[in-house]
């Protein structure tokens, strides 16, 4: 077998862009009511937080439609806390997507915190980590809150699986992380495939590159970054 097999293949027998698409071709996907982006602010952590957010939101006649937040875990607050969280989601028509429970680099294994060790994502760690994840999962869900951060392939699957068998319900969305590390086609169809209802791939991704991933049969939302803080490269894209 030589190269040009393998470029044969890519180009004849699968969906996927062999190089990156630097013709930039539309896509004709959008969402319900025929939008072509809608707008997602992150670092919501507080009930505070989103309060502000809210108020600034409106100040500025800016609509916002999904907000990430608790990405240090749900479990940093009470249940009176989350219930607030729902609340204030659903009377402002907001999407929340929640991470359950903050996990490597918060138990006892600190690979995950060394130099090396943290190349290896923030995958859980353990079964009794996976059912400390799970029983927050369902502490959200009783909290009224229906959309899910994931950094882990497998608990995806798995979260999809108890989706698909009305474990949970029906109506709760996956989104998974930048910091699964996904940033090509392939990834993004796998995800597409264990029940991701968007990703957000790697931040720093060209135009030519985002294009490559929507040739490969993803269908779900991109999640794109306009704006990075300094500590992930303080990329800018707003010019795009």
């Amino acid at each position: 077998m030589s190269f040009k097999d393998i470029k044969k293949y890519v180009d004849e027998k699968s969906p996927f862009s062999l190089r990156e698409r630097f013709d930039l071709p539309d896509s004709d996907l959008r969402f319900d009511g025929g939008a072509h982006c809608r707008i997602e602010i992150s670092g919501i952590e507080t009930v505070s937080n989103l309060e502000n957010m809210v108020k600034e939101a409106e100040k500025r006649n800016v609509t916002v439609h999904r907000v990430i937040s608790l990405v240090r875990g749900a479990t940093l607050l009470d249940d009176a806390e989350l219930k607030e969280f729902a609340a204030i989601g659903a009377e402002h028509d907001l999407e929340l997507m929640v991470n359950p429970a903050a996990n490597r680099g918060w138990d006892n294994g600190r690979q995950y915190v060394t130099e090396e060790g943290y190349v290896s994502g923030m995958r859980l760690r353990g079964h009794d980590m996976a059912y400390n994840y799970l029983q927050e999962v369902q502490r959200c869900i009783d909290a009224g809150l229906r959309g899910f951060l994931v950094t882990d392939e497998g608990m995806l699957h798995f979260l999809n699986k108890m989706r698909e068998d009305g474990v949970i319900p029906q109506d709760v969305k996956f989104k998974v992380s930048v910091f699964a590390g996904h940033g090509t086609a392939y990834g993004g169809k796998l995800l597409q495939d264990l029940g991701a209802d968007s990703f957000n791939p790697l931040a720093d991704m060209t135009l030519p590159m985002l294009a490559s991933i929507r040739q490969g049969g993803v269908n779900i939302p991109l999640d794109v970054y306009m704006s990075l803080v300094e500590s992930m490269g303080e990329f800018q894209r707003y010019h795009e």
